[in-house]
């Protein structure tokens, strides 16, 4: 059972399941989802379950793998330098600062972006499009920073200062009003301290670390949604019943929604032939080099169905890039790809490694709810941990790692 908390298909074979089913009971009257949408979603679904049952194994291999080796006192004793994790928080730190500084500038000052946060934080989020910078792409040195931080909490190296500056690293994130980015921040907290703890985990405890984590998002999402407007937590009278309900209807429909707009584009648009959005990090340094031009933006523009959204699942870009062909390429690698890459680095423990292998578990995660490939920092993340892992096996220090 625990070896699934390895497996990044177990994680999509999950949430894009459940969100599937009740997309299809349709409890808000979506428009009717044409079969082939439907097609292609239930092949997701098996794609996943396929994957999850092909890498099982390897799963549970590089679990007995993982617990052997984090018992040694050698292993345990290398972690990164705190003066590496330092500057990583303070390289992200001066990201998000950058960042803010161009918002605030955008704005008019510093107090009329303060104003926006508390009142119209949509504005920050779509401004954010025009000024984005430099600092973006460096924050992400804060997020590694964080599971460096996780992981040496994990293994004994227990730093007040290092905790101190993890919590200034994810409140600061909040700049950004992306509702993904503190979750996918503390899915990757999770992730290394139980893959640390692996050899201790019982199935009681799988069980108890699976549903606390679908309660948080699921309390962090709706948090969040309040904040930026998108989500009315006011009760529908006087009952707690209704506020429950309250709260949890926004939840089912971006759930839910995602698919709608698949169906909908699929009905109505035309793909590009392009890679341009699948390929997004490397569409934009080509444009910014002046190769190619920009690319579309990241954030979907609304579509009726009936209802406004503008939420889309990780076959959005596919699609619109090269239609059902590309689709089909793109499930595969979603799922027996992404499952094999997570095993592989898994056999290579580090903080580097377990932030890649967790990467891969949170776009499967988010596969039904949003495109998590095709992001910088999904790449980053990857190509960091795939030059650690490489390292590792080419010189084969098993337990020398950074």
């Amino acid at each position: 059972m625990k070896a699934l908390l390895l497996n990044p298909n177990a994680y999509g074979l999950f949430s894009f399941s459940v969100a599937l089913i009740l997309y299809q009971v349709n409890l808000i009257d979506f428009n009717s989802a044409a079969p082939e949408t439907l097609v292609v979603c239930w092949t997701v679904v098996l794609s996943f379950a396929a994957a999850a049952a092909v890498g099982h194994r390897n799963a549970v291999v590089v679990g007995e793998l993982l617990a052997t080796r984090l018992t040694s006192a050698t292993f345990r004793a290398r972690v990164t330098p705190t003066t590496i994790v330092i500057a990583l928080h303070l390289a992200g730190v001066y990201g998000i600062w950058n960042y803010a500084s161009g918002l605030a500038e955008y704005f008019g000052s510093w107090m009329d972006l303060a104003e926006r946060m508390l009142t119209a934080s949509h504005e920050v989020r779509w401004a954010g499009e025009k000024v984005s910078n430099f600092g973006t792409q460096l924050s992400y040195m804060g997020w590694l920073a964080i599971w460096m931080t996780t992981y040496r909490e994990t293994v004994g190296n227990r730093s007040w200062l290092l905790r101190f500056l993890s919590l200034i690293q994810l409140l600061s994130n909040f700049i950004f009003v992306d509702r993904t980015r503190p979750l996918w921040i503390l899915f990757g907290v999770f992730a290394v301290a139980a893959a640390l703890r692996y050899g201790k985990l019982t199935t009681a405890k799988t069980l108890r670390l699976m549903l606390l984590s679908v309660i948080l998002s699921v309390g962090i999402f709706v948090a969040i949604g309040s904040w930026i407007g998108k989500i009315d937590l006011r009760a529908r009278g006087d009952s707690p019943e209704s506020a429950v309900l309250t709260a949890l209807e926004p939840v089912y429909y971006y759930a839910t929604s995602g698919f709608a707009y698949l169906d909908q584009i699929m009905l109505t648009e035309e793909p590009a032939r392009t890679l341009e959005r699948s390929l997004y990090p490397m569409a934009q340094i080509m444009s910014r080099a002046g190769l190619v031009d920009p690319p579309p933006s990241q954030i979907n523009e609304f579509l009726y169905v009936p209802m406004p959204t503008n939420v889309g699942t990780f076959l959005e870009p596919l699609y619109r890039d090269g239609g059902v062909p590309l689709v089909f390429v793109g499930i595969f690698l979603h799922t027996f790809g992404f499952g094999w890459l997570g095993t592989w680095l898994l056999r290579f423990p580090s903080a580097v490694t377990l932030a890649g292998w967790s990467t891969l578990c949170f776009c499967n995660a988010m596969a039904f709810f949003t495109p998590k490939f095709n992001n910088s920092p999904t790449w980053l993340f990857l190509a960091l941990a795939g030059v650690v892992a490489i390292r590792a096996r080419l010189y084969d220090r098993k337990n020398d790692y950074v």
